[in-house]
């Protein structure tokens, strides 16, 4: 039978912040996949006015979207043979947030505390208004999550990564 002292010093290796760095990366990797969840996109005309902006793509004319009209008799497309470019058609690319999400560097480290800390960002300079610390709440009320609410989402999943590794650890597996 082990010594007090050796089971102690046994349990303190297996919660050690060095320790957890593999669940970390794993629970990282469960945020940035909920993130990667985009919320759907809302309708085109909640403003009163045509939104042309198309996730991953950038805004678009509005001649790039054909509308569907119901009348008496019957539905309809205005079906265009093709669409008018020009090189101001495309006002503003977006800078491809899942793109970024899919490439994002994933930091753990020690606080000055001594607490393990994950971190994962996207590039995307507007993404801390969509998915950030800074969200909107036009974008909450849209249905992104922010940092936290993803992580909240899979909170028990996370646990038990944690959980997992640490009882591993202490039978020796």
């Amino acid at each position: 039978m082990a010594e007090p002292s050796e089971v102690i010093a046994h349990i303190e290796r297996a919660i050690a912040p060095e320790s957890m760095v593999v669940p970390m990366r794993e629970v990282m990797l469960i945020v940035i996949n909920e993130q990667m969840a985009f919320p759907p996109q809302p309708d085109r005309m909640r403003s009163g006015h045509l939104n042309t902006w198309v996730r991953e793509v950038g805004r678009l004319p509005a001649s790039a979207f054909i509308k569907t009209v119901v009348t008496r008799q019957g539905t309809w497309t205005g079906a265009r043979k093709r669409i008018k470019r020009t090189p101001n058609d495309i006002l503003k690319p977006s800078e491809k947030m899942l793109e970024k999400w899919k490439n994002a560097p994933i930091r753990i480290g020690l606080t000055g505390a001594g607490a393990l800390m994950g971190e994962a960002t996207n590039a995307a300079s507007y993404s801390g208004w969509v998915q950030g610390v800074d969200q909107t709440d036009f974008h909450k009320a849209t249905g992104w999550l922010d940092n936290i609410g993803a992580f909240n989402k899979h909170a028990d999943r996370a646990v038990r990564k944690f959980v997992d590794k640490i009882v591993a650890d202490i039978e020796g597996r």
